[in-house]
């Protein structure tokens, strides 16, 4: 099985974490990327969270996942763009979450940046 843990490159500060891999309750350092488990036949639960200051423990998901024998399954995790939100675990290609909310705070910043520098054009002009 492979689990391919992914963050935005908006979130980059999630890179200074590491990912945290529990299958069947046994946790286990992940990584960044691809992350290869070699699990025998049978129906594992996995959970992954990212590590993080406050709170202590982000974007946790949750998935059981059943394995036949010779299977070969291929998982993504997402993490949120917002650290109070979960993340998405699941067959590829998951969605972004807390993407609309983060596009949506960038644009509204965008705006007010714009209109302090038209504000301040028109103070100079005066």
């Amino acid at each position: 099985m492979t689990v391919d843990i992914k963050h935005h490159p908006l979130a980059f500060m999630y890179s200074a974490f590491t990912p945290v891999i529990t299958i069947n309750g046994y946790r286990q350092q992940g990584r960044w990327g691809v992350n290869v488990l070699p699990l025998p036949p049978g129906n594992h639960h996995l959970r992954i969270h990212i590590p993080y200051l406050l709170p202590s423990e982000i974007g946790h998901a949750d998935l059981t996942v059943p394995v036949q024998p010779g299977q070969q399954v291929a998982l993504e995790y997402r993490a949120p763009m917002v650290v109070f939100m979960g993340g998405a675990f699941g067959v590829g290609p998951q969605k972004w979450p807390g993407a609309a909310f983060t596009y949506v705070l960038l644009g509204v910043a965008g705006v007010l940046l714009v209109l302090m520098l038209l504000l301040a054009v028109a103070a100079a002009a005066a």
